[in-house]
């Protein structure tokens, strides 16, 4: 059925004309009272308002004799012209609430947006009138990929729910004439993508849903990270650095205001690696830089133990046969087999001690240090959920 708004009605006919009229006890709609009539005599008969619509718009039916009755031009009647003396009609009367976006195109913090960390669009909404609004709802349409969804939320009206086949919807509510409905989608960028773009659509009293503007095509910028040199070699013991550059991009006027955390996996036990700045924030569209510091620890040397035991032992041997020998020189011949059997105990004894003091075990390698090796160590840079790495290789002999 054609939509007829109160505004569009015309003043009393003189005649006998309807009338439609609304005292507001809520919020919803504003006090409105109209004529409702064309050139001849027209009557009002009923009246009813639909519970679910809340109370705008109003159903009104009756009968009329004007060939020419009032009418929405963007909603055509069904039957524009009177067919015979009389004939009934049945009109629908709502609220009319016009809404502008301000600003246009709307908000979007930060500008420019990066890849990982989010980005806020904000619509608000301004009802120009001339009534309040009721049941109004946002549907913005998005990309249908490239980001992470975050959330939404309208004021009046609270959360919105998760997109739907790219698609969110906000129900808001009512907006008072002259009263504003803001309205804030917070999308997370994946990378490699370079614009997110949200289209707002809104709707009032039960209206159609109003498109504003063809959407902010927001610029998304990344960063990506580099290394140099690519491979080093040193001792354990000795320090080394890589220099590392972070570019944002697309160049060349890109910028990356977002904060970068630098790490790094893959060091050697016994070293460090530390970086001269371990939050770097890029000024402008110049690349910056952080240096990556690497320590490592000497190995212990294996120096050995000499036995200087031995020699002393060896000594006694002569010394001790040629006391027995003076003491055999002259003596009789039982007393030189005695003698000769004192010497075989003595030199077997001597040579007991002498493997014992020689048997001692040699100390084990000793421990500790960077152990040699070729390690790769990654580096990376990350903001938010954007992660970038590069990889260096590090010797150590």
């Amino acid at each position: 059925m054609p939509v007829t708004l109160q505004n569009n009605l015309p003043p009393f006919g003189g005649a006998t004309d309807a009338f439609v009229g609304l005292i507001s006890t809520t919020t919803a709609a504003g006090n409105y009272i109209c004529y409702l009539r064309g050139k001849g005599s027209d009557q009002g008969t009923s009246i009813a308002l639909d519970f679910n619509l809340d109370s705008s718009p109003t159903f009104v039916g009756g009968v009329t004799q004007s060939t020419i009755f009032p009418s929405n031009p963007s909603q055509p009647p069904l039957q524009p012209a009177i067919s015979g003396p009389q004939d009934a009609f049945i009109a629908i009367v709502g609220s009319q609430s016009g809404f502008t976006l301000t600003p246009d195109p709307p908000v979007v913090n930060p500008n420019p947006a990066t890849v990982g960390n989010l980005v806020t669009f904000t619509f608000v909404f301004t009802n120009t009138g001339p009534d309040p609004a009721s049941n109004v709802i946002f549907r913005g349409s998005l990309p249908p990929s490239g980001f992470t969804f975050s959330s939404g939320s309208s004021a009046p009206g609270g959360t919105c729910p998760a997109p739907v086949l790219a698609k969110i919807t906000c129900p808001v509510g009512k907006v008072p004439q002259g009263g504003t409905a803001s309205i804030t989608i917070v999308l997370i960028p994946l990378a490699g993508t370079t614009s997110l773009t949200v289209i707002p659509t809104l709707s009032a009293n039960d209206g159609p849903f109003v498109s504003f503007t063809p959407g902010v095509a927001q610029q998304i910028n990344d960063f990506n990270i580099s290394a140099a040199p690519p491979s080093v070699t040193i001792n354990a013991g000795e320090s080394t650095s890589f220099v590392v550059t972070l570019t944002p991009i697309p160049q060349p006027n890109a910028t990356y205001p977002s904060a970068i955390s630098m790490g790094q996996t893959g060091l050697p036990t016994a070293s460090t690696g530390t970086f001269t700045t371990s939050s770097v924030t890029i000024s402008g569209t110049s690349p910056a830089t952080t240096t990556l510091n690497i320590s490592t620890t000497a190995r212990p040397v294996n120096t050995g133990r000499l036995q200087r035991s031995g020699p002393l032992y060896a000594t006694w041997l002569p010394v001790g046969g040629l006391s027995l020998l003076g003491l055999g020189v002259g003596a009789g011949f039982k007393r030189r087999r005695w003698l000769a059997g004192m010497l075989l105990g003595l030199l077997a004894g001597l040579i007991f001690l002498q493997a014992a003091c020689c048997n001692s075990s040699s100390a084990p390698p000793p421990s500790g240090g960077t152990p040699a090796g070729t390690y790769i160590v990654k580096i990376s840079g990350a903001s938010g959920s954007a992660n970038h790495t590069q990889q260096v290789t590090l010797i150590v002999n």
